[in-house]
């Protein structure tokens, strides 16, 4: 699973669902703050978006859905001090795949 992204277990219907923690522009340089190991990250946040936005793609064309999860930083900080955890991969993945569910309500 690539970072950042959060996957449901199938649903009924056997669509397997994808948050992908998604970052704008002008979050990106507090997320380089943050994360533990910088070389987790990309350099910069155009390779981010396309790697993230070609991943995307792949997974819609083998029938998957795909949500951005909008992260703010703070949010992410916070949401990682509740439940003991650190703003690596892992951590990022696991915030979208939750914030899906409470869409999906799962």
């Amino acid at each position: 699973m690539a970072k950042g992204f959060g996957r449901l277990p199938k649903s009924d219907d056997d669509v397997l669902v994808f948050g992908v923690a998604w970052f704008h522009p002008n979050q990106w340089q507090k997320l380089r703050t943050v994360v533990p190991k910088l070389d987790e990250l990309h350099d910069s946040y155009q390779e981010w978006l396309e790697e993230t936005e070609a991943l995307c793609l792949k997974l819609q064309n083998e029938g998957g859905v795909v949500h951005r999860v909008e992260v703010d930083i703070d949010d992410l900080i916070d949401w990682c001090r509740e439940h003991n955890r650190i703003p690596d991969a892992s951590g990022r993945s696991d915030y979208a795949a939750i914030r899906i569910q409470k869409l999906y309500n799962r």
